[in-house]
């Protein structure tokens, strides 16, 4: 493909990409939020992207807030976007699913996409799903903190989440 890394898959005949990934990554270890209501970057599930490029994007999060305290997450990094819009939703394993959509189209993703829910248990799955159309290349990536300082124990996104970016145009 033309995309610099991004591999594309053709059938031969139109020229068009099957799969063209921009970028999977996994957490590797766990990150922990201690005491503070201030967002703070991922540290692993980071990606570039490439201007003038659209993408679809699938944050799969694993995070553990016991009762009493909230989490927050935002969308963040250096990339400028002329369309983004996502969703989110969150899965508490020991009680019925639950959801929250926020649907955003902006040109910067800092902080528009706000999640802060009590989660009954110790464990929680979010998962935040998008497109965006980026104007200047950079980075792409999560935030997260306590969404209460101090109440319950600490925000703790966990090893094993993940993301996973495709450039679709």
């Amino acid at each position: 493909g033309s995309g610099g890394s991004v591999l594309s898959i053709t059938d031969g005949s139109t020229g068009y990409g099957f799969l063209q990934t921009a970028g999977l990554k996994r957490k590797t270890a766990d990150q922990t939020v201690t005491n503070s209501t201030t967002l703070v970057d991922d540290t692993h599930l980071t990606v570039s992207l490439a201007a003038g490029r659209s993408y679809s994007f699938r944050f799969v999060l694993f995070a553990s807030v016991r009762t009493g305290n909230q989490i927050k997450v935002g969308l963040a990094g250096t990339a400028t976007h002329t369309n983004l819009i996502s969703a989110c939703k969150i899965m508490d394993p020991s009680t019925l699913m639950f959801d929250v959509m926020t649907v955003i189209a902006n040109t910067t993703p800092t902080n528009h996409l706000y999640i802060s829910n009590t989660l009954p248990t110790d464990r929680a799955l979010i998962e935040i799903e998008g497109t965006t159309t980026v104007n200047a290349a950079g980075t792409f990536l999560m935030q997260f903190a306590e969404a209460t300082a101090g109440v319950g124990t600490d925000a703790v996104l966990l090893r094993g989440s993940s993301l996973a970016v495709w450039d679709i145009a």
